[in-house]
């Protein structure tokens, strides 16, 4: 393992993550409210933006040593 890291940085970057307290954070479909709720095509763009950026607030986490994930509930 050891040559492995010293040729290949991503090696080392790939057991580091892993090595993170997993923390998984239930998410419910329910909680995201769209700025809309009755969208035409051309708005599918700014609906899926919202979105991401509702996914991505829910992915924050104070802790460096964690590695959040979510879990997407029905």
């Amino acid at each position: 393992m050891l040559p492995a890291c010293l040729t290949d940085s991503s090696f080392a970057k790939t057991i580091n993550r892993y090595l993170k307290k997993i923390i998984v954070k239930p998410v419910s479909l329910s909680e995201f409210a769209p700025s809309t709720t009755t969208i035409e095509r051309d708005q599918v763009s700014q609906v899926v933006t919202e979105f991401q950026r509702f996914l991505e607030g829910q992915l924050t986490t104070d802790d460096p040593d964690a590695l959040p994930v979510l879990q997407i509930e029905r």
